[in-house]
């Protein structure tokens, strides 16, 4: 292992950028595989006193689920973490809608089946660093922004559950920009 680092410190150390990479033991079989990582960029907004970080990437993935759905409503829930110390969002990943989720042109609501093993695979897979952070859910071209009575019920529960975790609640609806709505006046 001390080769490996030895050989990786000279690499980084030389003159040429080079990507982030992370060594990963397997400690049954003793071998060590490479993993390179291709940062994505992020966007930032602030809301309130939070700062918003979103993976471009996840801006495009949310575009395309959209896409396909069009013109009924689509959505699913937010993968990232949150760095309540320094009041910051990261919002990097998302689950698509469940198969039993119902999307009609103005109306949406997520299903569940099988969405509680999909989070748990993701937070063990990160050894925690990600969870989930919230929801989101797209509205058809020409239709306003604005949350609907329903949209209001659905963020009083993510509010009141995360809240309890000590988390703010993050529910977007509207992928232009930047990606969250997290409503500063109720922020926790």
């Amino acid at each position: 292992m001390l080769v490996l680092a030895a050989r990786q410190f000279a690499r980084v150390s030389s003159s040429q950028p080079q990507p982030p990479t992370i060594w990963q033991l397997d400690e049954e079989d003793c071998t060590v595989r490479r993993l390179t990582i291709d940062p994505c960029p992020m966007r930032r907004a602030r809301v309130g006193d939070w700062s918003v970080f979103v993976s471009e990437q996840l801006i495009r993935e949310l575009t395309a689920q959209r896409a396909v759905k069009l013109p009924n409503e689509t959505g699913g829930i937010l993968i990232g973490e949150c760095d309540t110390a320094r009041r910051r969002i990261y919002l990097v990943g998302s689950i698509a809608a469940p198969p039993d989720s119902v999307e009609w042109p103005t109306h949406y609501i997520r299903g569940s089946r099988g969405l509680q093993r999909k989070v748990d695979e993701v937070t063990k897979r990160t050894d925690g660093m990600l969870r989930y952070v919230g929801e989101w859910h797209s509205h058809p071209d020409g239709t306003p922004c604005r949350p609907s009575a329903d949209d209001d019920k659905a963020y009083a529960w993510l509010a009141e559950h995360l809240r309890a975790e000590g988390y703010p609640p993050v529910m977007g609806d509207r992928w232009r920009g930047w990606l969250a709505v997290l409503r500063s006046g109720r922020a926790g």
